[in-house]
């Protein structure tokens, strides 16, 4: 967990990044590459479809769940299938029209190690979206303006 890796000693910024980045897996791509590579194969294309809407649908990240709306994607371009890329667009700009309205200050919310605890607390108990949601409400002004 993001929080017993920071350390007093540490910079929470530079270990929040370090953090942060490592969630960029790998196996990601690998992924996204095996989808577009075996989408032609129905029993691959409905694989990995049902893996991106699960990506979309139960995502704790806002990184997860944003791989699982170009996972889908990718299979319905690959399988020529429009309705799908265009449902998949659509839900995606919903998503990062949501994203935009709960910018928050995250210099505010992180900017000393009670804050930081309490977003990581936060982020134990909700998903990011609902932490941003939080932290965007929250009495302190974080809060930014869109």
């Amino acid at each position: 967990m993001l929080e017993s890796t920071l350390s007093v000693s540490t910079s929470c910024s530079a270990q929040l990044a370090v953090n942060v980045s490592s969630l960029a897996s790998p196996v990601y791509a690998r992924y996204l590459t095996d989808c577009r590579n075996q989408a032609e194969s129905s029993d691959w294309a409905e694989a990995c479809i049902n893996l991106g809407q699960a990506m979309e649908n139960s995502a704790q990240t806002m990184l997860t769940k944003s791989f699982g709306f170009a996972l889908q994607n990718a299979v319905f371009e690959v399988t020529d299938n429009s309705v799908g890329v265009t449902a998949v667009q659509q839900r995606k700009a919903e998503f990062q029209d949501r994203v935009k309205s709960l910018s928050i200050d995250y210099s505010c919310a992180l900017k000393d190690d009670a804050s930081t605890q309490r977003w990581l607390e936060m982020l134990r108990e909700h998903d990011e979206l609902e932490t941003m949601a939080l932290l965007a409400a929250s009495a302190d002004g974080c809060g930014s303006e869109s």
